[in-house]
């Protein structure tokens, strides 16, 4: 695409310079036409003002045709994502059905675990070895680059290990199906996506046969925090948020968020998965979604991602991954008492919070 845009701007150029010069040209010979009394003052005013005119005609309509190849760019795009099937139907009866969701639990194995992007050299992830039991709370830390979100991403099946393998509830997480897994786990990345659609129809696009449940909706969206904004919306849950729709509310990044991490509960999912989704929140706020969130995933199993370390105190585990491996493991009391990377990083933050220091090994 980078290639079709680069030309697109070549055409543009080329089309500007040639328009440019024919106008110079125009000018150049309707001078010497007056000079030589073939063109009194009169027609040559009139010639200059139609060319002028003509040469606006010819720039918007360069523009507009430019504008419509790269309309055609994102259609074909549109229409390339709504003909997609991910596998083939001989390939699909393969997958073993009801494997996950049939089950009560949300047990994850890791083993051995590569991952490297394609084209690239080195490995974001390196032989992994995780067990997340059932209902366990399990935050993973590190700097940008650690690899945290990778390993989100495996372990929703966005992306397949290069080496090694994951398993839910002891089934190797390529043989599931992907529609299983869907329903199996719930899941808020940090570039979540924002509808043009109601606040109702945000929230409840994770369970649409749910959609009329406003009550429901309203329990959600309390227990996400997002419950204060809304109701102060022109019309409370069917305020038409964004800004593509006439009438339509356009809300800021952190209300956005709320909105993601509702959407994210709705869904009754048995494992639920958070990659920074408070990144957007002030750290008071921060605070109080994770407190609902423990609360709410009581009896589920959790995993997220959060930069405030501050925050992921009441994970039942941290893991701390650097340079795609896991550097440590453990309770925050457990890796505080160890005084490794971990506590430096901890130590690092709480200096910026009163009252930390006391508590860092609460």
């Amino acid at each position: 695409m980078l290639k079709l845009f680069l030309k697109q701007n070549r055409a543009n150029i080329g089309l500007d310079s040639l328009t440019a010069v024919l106008y110079s040209m125009s000018a150049v010979l309707m001078v010497w036409l007056l000079k030589l009394g073939k063109m009194n003052i009169g027609s040559f005013v009139s010639t200059a003002q139609a060319i002028q005119g003509l040469q606006g005609t010819v720039n918007q309509t360069s523009h507009l045709l430019a504008s419509l190849f790269e309309s055609n760019l994102y259609i074909k795009d549109f229409f390339d994502f709504i003909e997609y099937q991910n596998e083939d139907d001989a390939k699909k009866e393969k997958l073993e059905k009801n494997i996950v969701n049939k089950s009560d639990t949300a047990n994850i194995s890791l083993k051995h675990v590569y991952f490297k992007y394609p084209l690239s050299n080195g490995y974001s992830l390196k032989d992994i070895n995780l067990e997340i039991k059932d209902k366990e709370k399990v935050a993973i830390v590190g700097h940008n680059g650690s690899g945290k979100t990778t390993l989100i991403q495996l372990i929703t099946g966005l992306y397949k290990p290069t080496a090694g393998n994951i398993f839910l509830e002891g089934k190797d997480l390529c043989q599931i199906d992907e529609n299983e897994l869907s329903e199996y786990v719930s899941v808020v990345f940090q570039d979540f996506v924002k509808y043009a659609l109601s606040v109702k129809e945000n929230i409840a696009l994770s369970d649409i046969s749910q959609i009329d449940n406003l009550n429901e909706i309203k329990q959600t969206a309390f227990l996400s925090g997002a419950d204060s904004f809304i109701e102060a919306l022109p019309n409370g849950y069917d305020t038409t948020l964004g800004k593509v729709l006439p009438n339509s509310i356009d809300i800021s990044g952190g209300q956005w968020q709320r909105i993601a991490l509702a959407r994210s509960i709705f869904k009754k999912s048995k494992l639920i998965i958070l990659d920074e989704p408070t990144a957007a929140l002030d750290p008071k706020t921060e605070a109080y979604v994770f407190e609902k969130f423990r609360e709410l995933t009581e009896n589920k199993t959790a995993i997220f991602i959060s930069h405030r370390l501050a925050s992921v105190k009441m994970a039942d585990r941290i893991i701390h991954l650097k340079d795609g491996q896991i550097l440590e493991e453990g309770s925050h009391k457990e890796l505080m008492a160890l005084k490794g990377e971990y506590y430096n990083m901890y130590m690092s933050q709480a200096k910026w919070y009163d009252g930390q220091r006391e508590e860092v090994i609460s």
